[in-house]
């Protein structure tokens, strides 16, 4: 994907945009992009540039994963806009309130590079625990970074034109020695009421009688919604972001739908440090990826501080409300933070059918037509009669809005969660990563019962990646091993795998026995010429676990590893001992059955969100 040179070199300096000024330039800057929205280089001098919410645009856009909110407010908006390249030459964009800072909209040919997106006051906070014991925590919290006040046992962060309670739940406990999240503190720090105390400090008080916050390590304070991201990529192609650092952001981090070709090439999703921020960044995840087509291409990238995952790459489903006609469906979005979607399908688009229990394809189908109905409810028309095996209740995959993975040379450093989580039938390459990831590195998921996150893989190729004993450290959902294939489906079917064509070939693994490949509902699975080492220091989380399990999987084969540790084996469930091939002579555990994973959907519909 190559972006066209340049016809227009235009100065931004040439038209009162000048940096270092403490001006609000939102609107010089909206205007010098609506002049030159073709075929063109826009130049900004290095330097700082300030940002207000008073002229920033309105779109009533629906955005994946996030929360609905009417009109989102976008400082700065590339509508229409063609070959057009943004150098920043090192300029750092400063925004100020409660917005999204850039927005790119049914753009072509668009390549951004050398700027950094920060707001002034970002929308986390963070605090060094300085007492802690069974009953409360201090928490000392730079109140010019973050300010804030305790007005009736309730902490509230302000900023220019907000103020936010802190979240009940959601809060993570950093550690500043090794730059991860603290072991086993993971969504690990409860419900508290809070107090001020003389001299700044704040006093969290509750029940830590489960694990006490260490003194010196650094809690991730939570609050406001998941509203506006920080980049919004929306129905473009062929967009291209190098070099651009993202500090902080009132929702996702970089959200792209329903765009094509995509490439991230040295982006950084890492606290400010430059502003003694330690650890505190991206509101949730890094660079989310929903219902593009085409290749995405993340590449030499960073990710510190998240608190959700860096990538996850996914369609959305949407289940089957009632057949009104031979060729007509009524569908539904059903998770509130993903509907409303105007190009969920259009014609000519393939879509697939899946029992939301199974998520076994039970047909497929043509569009001829779709529109909304609601934001919640739409009508689908086929060029084809719908699969007679389709009943209410079922689930829809738009097959045509899927894309292909690179994910290279990447370091996915300490996050809350996953590192990167992928769904997609397209090809995936992921290679020469680092993953200090908290809980699993790699998540292969999709369901049609909770977040409604789909694509079957086919052909997923994990290689040449090192996973340090940070991974697993702490659980999450799909937090079964290192690297967790787990679709959310209650009826797994050894006849109808989800997942097919998972490679794991070349790869370094430090553990101190925790698992490293779990596999549900799979086939065609290869786990060869991997190195599975003793951790540096580190106790196994999962304690009497084997190193490998697969769930109601078929043509699995374990060969050529490298185990240096004592122990080890494989379970099997639903299985028999033909549908595995293993050279490494491991013990086989047969029937070994996992409930905890049974209920995994039960649990996040009672939680409401994925924090």
């Amino acid at each position: 994907m190559e972006t066209a040179a340049p016809r227009r070199r235009v100065e931004a300096a040439a038209f009162g945009i000048l940096p270092d000024t403490g001006e609000d330039l939102t609107a010089k800057l909206q205007a010098l992009l609506d002049a030159n929205r073709e075929d063109a280089e826009l130049i900004l001098a290095p330097g700082r540039y300030d940002f207000y919410p008073g002229s920033a645009r309105k779109r009533p856009f629906s955005m994946s994963n996030s929360d609905e909110d009417g009109e989102r407010r976008i400082s700065l908006l590339l509508e229409d806009m063609h070959r057009l390249t943004i150098d920043g030459r090192g300029a750092e964009l400063v925004f100020h309130g409660q917005l999204m800072p850039l927005a790119l909209y049914r753009c072509r040919e668009v390549l951004i590079r050398g700027v950094s997106v920060d707001f002034a006051i970002p929308l986390s906070a963070e605090g060094t625990v300085i007492r802690a014991c069974e009953t409360f925590a201090d928490l000392a919290i730079d109140a010019e970074l973050f300010p804030h006040s305790v007005s009736q046992g309730k902490l509230l962060f302000q900023g220019e034109d907000w103020e936010e309670p802190v979240w009940q739940s959601g809060h993570m406990e950093f550690d500043p020695e090794h730059d991860t999240v603290a072991y086993g503190r993971g969504d690990r720090f409860p419900a508290t009421w809070q107090e001020q105390l003389p001299g700044g400090a704040v006093r969290f008080w509750g029940d830590f009688s489960a694990g006490m916050p260490k003194v010196g390590n650094v809690v991730v304070l939570r609050h406001s919604r998941r509203i506006h991201c920080g980049i919004f990529i929306n129905e473009c192609e062929d967009v291209a972001m190098e070099d651009v650092s993202l500090h902080a952001a009132g929702g996702l981090g970089i959200l792209c739908q329903f765009s094509e070709n995509l490439r991230f090439t040295r982006a950084a999703i890492v606290p400010n440090r430059k502003k003694g921020r330690r650890f505190v960044c991206g509101h949730d995840d890094g660079i989310h990826l929903s219902n593009n087509r085409g290749e995405v291409i993340i590449e030499d990238c960073r990710f510190l501080g998240l608190m959700d995952d860096p990538v996850n790459l996914h369609g959305t489903s949407a289940r089957i409300e009632t057949v009104e006609e031979p060729r007509t469906i009524i569908g539904r979005f059903v998770h509130p933070q993903s509907k409303g979607f105007p190009r969920w399908a259009e014609p000519g688009q393939k879509i697939s059918f899946v029992r939301s229990t199974s998520l076994e394809c039970v047909g497929q189908g043509t569009v001829k037509d779709y529109r909304l109905l609601t934001e919640e409810t739409f009508v689908l028309t086929l060029e084809e009669p719908v699969p007679s095996d389709v009943e209410p209740g079922d689930a829809m995959e738009n097959h045509s809005n899927t894309a292909s993975l690179i994910c290279r040379r990447n370091h996915f450093g300490g996050c809350r969660a996953r590192g990167l989580l992928v769904c997609t039938p397209r090809p995936v390459l992921v290679e020469e990563n680092r993953f200090d990831s908290s809980g699993a590195a790699i998540l292969i998921a999709g369901d049609a019962e909770d977040w409604y996150e789909c694509g079957g893989c086919r052909d997923v190729t994990i290689r040449g990646n090192t996973f340090s004993e940070a991974c697993l450290t702490s659980e999450y959902e799909g937090g079964d091993a290192v690297i967790s294939v787990h679709p959310n489906l209650a009826r797994p079917l050894r006849e109808a795998p989800y997942h097919r064509g998972i490679r794991v070939e070349d790869n370094v693994f430090y553990t101190a026995g925790d698992p490293v490949l779990y596999a549900k509902a799979a086939s065609g699975i290869a786990f060869r010429s991997n190195r599975i080492l003793p951790s540096r220091g580190r106790p196994p989380r999962k304690s009497g676990e084997t190193l490998f399990s697969f769930d109601h999987c078929t043509d699995v084969t374990l060969e050529g590893n490298e185990i240096s540790l004592a122990g080890g084996g494989i379970s099997l469930t639903g299985m028999t001992e033909q549908d595995i091939h293993q050279e490494d002579a491991l013990p086989l555990e047969m029937d070994k059955r996992r409930r905890k994973h049974d209920i995994s959907a039960q649990l996040s519909e009672h939680c409401g969100r994925r924090l």
